[in-house]
């Protein structure tokens, strides 16, 4: 075999290997599960605290966000989508990995998306797929000086939760209202 084929070879191999980790991870990442909804609470005005069950094997990190897929309910989601509306959106997970439920904080802001999962049955089911976190504390030796406004906390509780005793916390939260998490 010449030289030039057997370097055509290695790199195609290379390139095929390549793809086929890419294709790998892409599916790993956003693979999807069904999560049932245990319970929804309307604590005040347009805010909503949604308990959903957490699977066994599920592990997470404080601060993460996963995308939530609403149920295909007959031919609603085909219909919103049609219109341009969204059946998925990015949502914070407000609960510590450790804790029995996953737990989502939002506003009602009248969207189809928001208005369906805020009335979704007990039992329900919703998708969850791309679970990942981008918040992280890198020195404990410092204070934890976290700044939230309104349902923004819910990002913070987990992290919050995980450090509280560990490392000097300053919480700085413009609630607008959203006090849900005040007695924690």
């Amino acid at each position: 075999m010449k030289r030039g084929k057997k370097m055509f070879i290695i790199i195609l191999s290379t390139l095929g290997l390549l793809a086929l980790i890419t294709w790998s991870a892409i599916a790993y990442l956003g693979r999807s599960q069904p999560l049932s909804i245990k319970s929804i609470e309307n604590p005040s005005g347009d805010l909503y605290l949604i308990h959903i069950t957490k699977p066994s094997h599920q592990i997470w990190k404080a601060g993460a966000y996963a995308k939530f897929t609403l149920p295909d309910a007959s031919s609603t989601a085909k219909k919103y989508e049609a219109k341009g509306e969204q059946t998925s959106r990015w949502l914070t997970i407000a609960s510590t990995p450790d804790e029995d439920e996953i737990l989502i904080l939002t506003h009602n802001s009248g969207s189809n998306f928001k208005n369906t999962l805020t009335h979704l049955p007990s039992g329900s089911e919703i998708e969850m797929s791309w679970l990942d976190s981008s918040l992280t504390v890198k020195d404990t030796n410092k204070p934890l000086v976290c700044f939230a406004s309104d349902v923004g906390i819910s990002s913070l509780r987990p992290l919050i939760k995980e450090w509280a005793g560990k490392c000097p916390i300053i919480l700085n939260h413009f609630d607008k209202g959203v006090t849900i998490f005040d007695n924690e």
